[in-house]
């Protein structure tokens, strides 16, 4: 963790050197994520037992996400170190053996979210009142399902999820209308990168499909 926060702290800090400000940006968003699919053995109710794939679907309730970051401002280019957190619900899910498909009962896990990383704008039109802008940015994600009971028919199936800790991207797109000197309000559409689940069932380990996330976000810029 240390040696991805100390490159990045030292990209926002080459602009003081020149004439730049410094600025707090605070935001809120709605937090769409695809479904994933997951896969795993099991040999549910099945007398006598019988080990068999299991094919499920894991849909995941739109939810808010909280932005803060501390960033650095140089004519048409900015950079700011940005945390992201966002908690939620899963949505429906579903299990499909042997060509059934059934929807299963969970005890409602939390899902978890947080993203720290650095992120570089340019600004496009910056003179006007309303400028668009384009992002990318790069960093350490954190996402977890907390652990679940999952219930088909009279069976009952423990859900251990592993946190998936790794390096993370994000691409934006938005327009600053800039109240005052000092004082600005965005909103922008981002696009996180995939996330990388893995778990483990009571029977065997369970994989699950890439999960994209998208946000559409508006908040506030202030000059420091």
């Amino acid at each position: 963790m240390k040696r991805l926060l100390l490159p990045l702290l030292a990209a926002l800090a080459l602009p003081t050197a020149v004439n730049s400000e410094t600025y707090l940006r605070l935001g809120v968003g709605s937090l769409k994520k695809d479904k994933t699919t997951t896969e795993h053995f099991s040999t549910g109710a099945s007398d006598p037992p019988v080990l068999q794939k299991v094919i499920g679907e894991m849909n995941f309730e739109d939810g808010l996400l909280g932005d803060i970051a501390i960033g650095k401002e140089f004519k048409n280019f900015r950079g700011e170190i940005s945390f992201q957190y966002h908690k939620g619900k899963l949505g429906d899910t579903y299990a499909s053996a042997d060509g059934i498909t059934v929807k299963t009962i969970t005890n409602d896990p939390q899902v978890n979210n947080l993203a720290l990383m650095a992120i570089f704008y340019k600004d496009f039109y910056k003179e006007k009142k309303i400028s668009p802008y384009l992002g990318i940015g790069f960093g350490y994600s954190h996402f977890l399902i907390d652990d679940s009971e999952t219930t088909v028919g009279s069976y009952t199936e423990n859900v251990d999820n592993e946190a998936s800790n790794s390096f993370a991207y994000t691409f934006k797109g938005g327009m600053t209308y800039q109240i005052n000197n000092k004082l600005g309000l965005f909103g922008e559409i981002s696009y996180l990168s995939p996330i990388d689940l893995r778990g483990k069932t009571t029977q065997s380990e369970i994989n699950f499909s890439e999960i994209d996330s998208y946000v559409i976000s508006t908040g506030i810029k202030i000059t420091l």
